[in-house]
């Protein structure tokens, strides 16, 4: 078996040092100051709340010790300061100093079940379970959180909301009875699909991607009609994209390169329920039922993605970008002709470090995401062989 294949067969591994809670519902992230916040909220039980790892999940640290479920988490950044939400069982909190401190949001009518949050800039939405006593229904504020109102989606009997997500002026909300969609953030509502119970978006490009009950559902035209997908099977909790590649979580991980026309399932050492996604650093990490977060470089799953099939008049080696990097850059190449293609990245004194590919390809201009989350800063070499021979050597910077 090539050295390529094993990489692309790589395992998950779970990373669960500090983590006392393994059921693991929500998951959020961001960078900020040169420090990767990766932040995980767990199911009511012993020693649970809300969990912050700065080292790519090696370790965790529990910020927010709750007597109660948390469902969901957004971030967002705005004026130099990182707002987090978390929407939990009859609370709702918020921290602006990376998790080291919580505010208790009150939300109007009373305690709510918020199954679903969504931040961008000054707006928050949340959306909520229908109780007999509690209509539910999506709460909007327009200044972090600091006060609320209802909104006019509909909060009929089990009405619940499972899903929000923010697309420039585009709301999308699934809920117990279907997906619907708001043009205006909020204040007016169209019904867009009965067969779409979405628990997660995900947008790339022109294409809105919603996951729930029937699987992965694509539109084409901002929500207001719906298509499903080849993953048509399972229940889909969770979605999220990167760099036009898509990503599906329920029963297991599944990936699409080609807008959810195929998928391919990514399971290698997966444990439990896969509840939630998020990528960071390089990273995708997966929350669980019961087996915790697992991770996985974000490179094994993209490995080798083809960017165009015109054939180049020569074989060439791009600059990697961005350059300098944190953990993760992208290495564009040429093939003239069908060859076997390695790409070996070598220290300064020339010690060959990683194989990050070696494969037979066709001709074409190809990428790589190269996630160098396991070697230290300084200056690196990186090298493409095509049958055997050297085409070039080129410089790349790495700075964590």
């Amino acid at each position: 078996v090539s050295n390529f294949l094993q990489i692309v067969k790589a395992d998950w591994v779970p990373v669960n040092n500090g983590l006392t809670q393994l059921n693991v519902n929500a998951l959020t992230s961001y960078s900020s100051g040169g420090v990767n916040y990766v932040f995980a909220g767990t199911l009511w039980g012993a020693e649970s709340g809300i969990f912050l790892s700065t080292n790519n999940g090696n370790s965790w640290n529990l910020v927010l010790s709750l007597n109660t479920d948390v469902w969901s988490l957004a971030n967002t950044q705005s004026g130099g300061v990182n707002y987090i939400y978390a929407g939990c069982a009859n609370s709702f909190y918020r921290s602006t100093n990376n998790g080291l401190n919580w505010v208790n949001l009150i939300l109007p009518n009373g305690s709510h079940w918020y199954y679903a949050v969504a931040a961008n800039g000054n707006y928050v939405f949340a959306g909520c379970k229908w109780w007999s006593n509690d209509p539910g229904g999506i709460y909007k504020s327009t200044n972090f959180g600091a006060n609320w109102v209802l909104t006019s989606f509909p909060t009929f009997a089990y009405n619940d909301v499972y899903g929000l997500e923010i697309n420039g002026n585009n709301l999308y909300a699934g809920s117990w009875s279907g997906t619907y969609v708001s043009t205006n953030l909020g204040s007016n509502w169209i019904f867009s699909g009965s067969g779409t119970s979405a628990r997660s978006f995900s947008v790339i490009n022109n294409y809105i991607f919603a996951g729930g009950g029937g699987g992965v559902f694509v539109s084409t035209n901002n929500g207001m009609n719906w298509t499903q997908t080849s993953l048509n099977n399972y229940t889909i909790y969770s979605l999220i994209s990167f760099d036009n590649v898509l990503f599906a979580a329920g029963a297991g991980v599944w990936v699409s390169t080609d807008n959810g026309s195929n998928w391919n399932a990514r399971v290698e050492g997966l444990g439990g329920f896969a509840r939630s996604l998020n990528i960071s650093n390089g990273y995708i990490f997966t929350g669980t039922d019961g087996s915790g977060v697992y991770r996985r470089s974000l490179g094994e799953l993209v490995g080798v993605k083809p960017i165009s099939e015109e054939v180049p008049s020569a074989y060439k080696l791009e600059q990697n970008f961005p350059n300098p990097f944190n953990s993760s850059t992208k290495i564009g190449f040429h093939i003239s002709k069908s060859a076997i293609v390695l790409i070996k990245i070598y220290d300064i004194n020339g010690k060959e470090i990683s194989l990050i590919v070696n494969e037979y390809l066709n001709a074409g201009k190809y990428e790589i995401v190269y996630n160098a989350g396991n070697i230290s800063s300084g200056i690196y070499n990186y090298r493409l062989i095509a049958d055997g021979l050297t085409i070039d050597t080129k410089k790349l910077v790495l700075i964590k």
